[in-house]
């Protein structure tokens, strides 16, 4: 920025010694022609060196004709259109016709030898797309030339927008975070109590019915609920090496099942793996599928295209340089309008008759939260194309092999601490229903003092479950930690909802062996 401002300040002064040099000639041709002459060439020649070679974009416009009267190289380099395209055609045909009003004011001040600055418009370029400049100019009245200068804001206007869709954004998680504990601990008591409904022997097969559908709307809230947690400054990624193909398919099966759309993969022989969260990246992928089978309502063909690639400086603004994963997700269905796709990743924006608005929203939220890049290009009539980057890993995916899995025996031990009865009950009967034995804890200092009763009578408990945060009391941070001087070798796992603490992000720093989420 400080660049800028002082290039507009040298050619000020340029401009301001151009406007001298043509009035000192003007009034001193006759008098002081022979002597002079070899000076004013010589300015003459370097004022048309500055403009010619300037970095900026320099023009002078006929203020009675409205057209440009000389251009530099700049400006032609920029817009791509030729001297004689530039020179012959009024200004205005150059002008988005949305912009054209403030260019026509823009005009008129300068005709009535007002200095103007600051005004933005877009300017068409020869490959029929438009880049957004900032004008600055000042006239020669006698003349009626206006010396102007622009400045191509467009990449600056992406960053702000980028900017302001962050903060929209942030303010939403603050909402989100805000009910994050208070709903999801309702959203658990719901779903064991129906779950323990359904599960109890004998049960009426009519009320099973009605209970495996308040099941299906309870999935159906968890997931809005998950889509809004997005947002807040919890949900940082848990991070593991993943195969890209896998997340695909997985994806895929989760989105489009029972859908009449086919999927078509469209994938080289070595893609580099990703260090994702897996969960995340799901939704994410998920949703842009969900998005395209919506707009295909009649059926089609969802092409999804993934490359490796390598990102230069500053090639995609606010993305690090480096090897990057590329997957485009295109489908076939009516498209997005252009004036509409500005808006797509905005909260609650929807074109669609059903939907919530989140979906594209919380892709972005992911994709940005994994250091990526998600963008959109869209067409009436003829589909929508949505890409993501993701940064490449350079390690190798090693192959996992699952021991046998033990089935619960009431041998095992739980203490579940947690400060809501409805989750100390729900999740204490679930357990015991499975055989396991389980100790309950409403507050920090009840566990600690559960766990150093057990170990005093040679009864130690297998797996602590603890809540991680207790408004005004002791969470389960501070628990581990005074449990871990008691017992080095606990196996304790915290309990939670997306929360702004590193420790949901990296349990295993903290002490904890692993983290359950609620619901």
């Amino acid at each position: 920025m400080d660049d800028e401002l002082k290039t507009k300040e040298e050619l000020i002064i340029e401009i301001n010694s151009l406007r001298k040099y043509i009035k000192d000639l003007k009034e001193n041709r006759a008098e002081h022609y022979l002597q002079d002459i070899s000076d004013s060439k010589k300015a003459e020649h370097a004022i048309s060196m500055f403009f010619e070679q300037s970095l900026v974009m320099l023009c002078i416009t006929d203020l009675e004709t409205k057209k440009f009267v000389r251009v530099n190289n700049e400006l032609m380099r920029i817009t791509g259109h030729t001297e004689i395209k530039l020179l012959t055609q009024p200004i205005i045909d150059f002008i988005h016709p949305g912009d054209r009003e403030p260019i026509k004011k823009m005009l008129t001040l300068l005709k009535k030898g007002n200095p103007v600055s600051g005004f933005r418009t877009r300017f068409l370029t020869d490959q029929n797309t438009y880049r957004t400049f900032e004008w600055n100019a000042t006239t020669y009245d006698e003349l009626h030339l206006a010396y102007i200068m622009a400045i191509d804001v467009t990449e600056r206007e992406k960053e702000d927008a980028e900017l302001q869709n962050m903060q929209r954004l942030e303010s939403l998680g603050l909402v989100a975070g805000g009910i994050a504990h208070d709903f999801n601990n309702l959203l658990q008591g719901l779903f064991l109590y129906i779950s323990l409904a359904k599960d109890t022997p004998g049960i009426d097969a009519e009320v099973a019915d009605y209970l495996n559908s308040a099941l299906s709307c309870f999935n159906r809230a968890k997931d809005l609920t998950q889509q809004l947690l997005t947002f807040s400054k919890g949900g940082s990624p848990i991070k593991k090496l993943l195969d890209v193909e896998t997340l695909i398919r997985e994806s895929i099966r989760l989105a489009l099942s029972g859908s009449n759309i086919k999927c078509i993969i469209d994938m080289p022989e070595v893609v580099h793996p990703v260090k994702a969260d897996s969960g995340q990246l799901h939704q994410a992928i998920s949703n842009i599928l969900i998005n395209s089978r919506h707009a295909m309502p009649e059926g089609g063909n969802i092409i999804i295209t993934c490359s490796n690639k390598v990102i230069r400086k500053r090639q995609i603004q606010n993305l690090a340089e480096g090897p990057y994963i590329s997957i485009s997700i295109k489908d076939h269905g009516e498209g997005i309008r252009k004036e509409l796709l500005s808006k797509v990743f905005d909260p609650f924006f929807t074109t669609k008759q059903i939907g919530s608005g989140l979906g594209l929203s919380t892709a972005y939220s992911i994709i940005k939260k994994h250091e990526g890049h998600i963008s959109i290009d869209s067409e009436i009539g003829a589909g929508t194309i949505v890409t993501i980057l993701l940064p490449a890993s350079k390690e190798k995916i090693e192959e996992q092999i699952l021991g046998p899995v033990n089935s619960p025996s009431a041998k095992i031990r739980i203490l579940l601490m947690d400060d809501e009865q409805i989750i100390l009950d729900s999740t204490g009967r679930l357990l015991m229903q499975l055989d396991y034995i389980v100790d309950l804890a409403h507050t920090g200092e009840q566990a600690i003092q559960l766990y150093v009763e057990a170990m005093k009578l040679g009864r130690k408990y297998d797996i602590v479950i603890l809540d991680l945060t207790i408004p005004g009391g002791m969470g389960g941070e501070r628990v581990l930690k005074n449990l871990l001087k008691i017992d080095p070798d606990i196996k304790a796992l915290v309990s939670s909802g997306y929360s702004d603490s590193e420790i949901c992000a990296n349990p295993q720093k903290y002490g904890f062996i692993d983290k359950i989420t609620k619901p």
